[in-house]
């Protein structure tokens, strides 16, 4: 599970702006269970499988953060069109001249991909090509809680 001891039934808003969030999440069972929390928090939420379709919300759509995984699998396979790279495209290639979502949208990334090092390395990596805040998963509530709020604020 993707929330580390989280009651669905809890309500969470305490001071983070109403947002719309784009979600980059391959796992039908995770993506719903983000959208639930960020939709108790108070966020609206828009779901996507891969890079290029999370990049054609942004074009169109105003967004105030991306929360995307790092990698995107199909079929049990890592596949290019994951996180790393919605990272590095929003970062390094964005034409923001007629683009809804701004450059500098903030960026958190999540990954439960492998365990001990490794994870930490992915995470760093996601930092290092432009994301502003990397968590592991599982995602304790509090952490993705503080995250939000420490990203929307800014």
């Amino acid at each position: 599970m993707i929330f580390a001891g989280y009651d669905l039934s809890r309500k969470h808003l305490r001071g983070v702006p109403m947002a719309l969030i784009l979600l980059l999440e391959d796992e039908f069972d995770q993506a719903v269970l983000f959208q639930e929390y960020l939709s108790r928090e108070g966020h609206e939420t828009r779901i996507c499988t891969g890079a290029r379709e999370a990049m054609q919300y942004l074009a169109a759509t105003p967004h105030d953060l991306v929360i995307t995984d790092i990698f995107v699998r199909d079929r049990g396979a890592v596949v290019p069109d994951g996180g790393l790279r919605l990272i590095g495209s929003i970062r390094r290639a964005w034409k923001p001249e007629g683009c809804a979502t701004p450059a500098n949208v903030p960026i958190l990334a999540v990954s439960g991909a492998f365990d001990g090092p490794s994870k930490e390395y992915f995470l760093e990596q996601a930092q290092a090509i432009g994301a502003d805040l990397a968590l592991p998963k599982p995602v304790e509530p509090e952490a993705l809680h503080e995250a939000l709020e420490k990203l929307l604020s800014a």
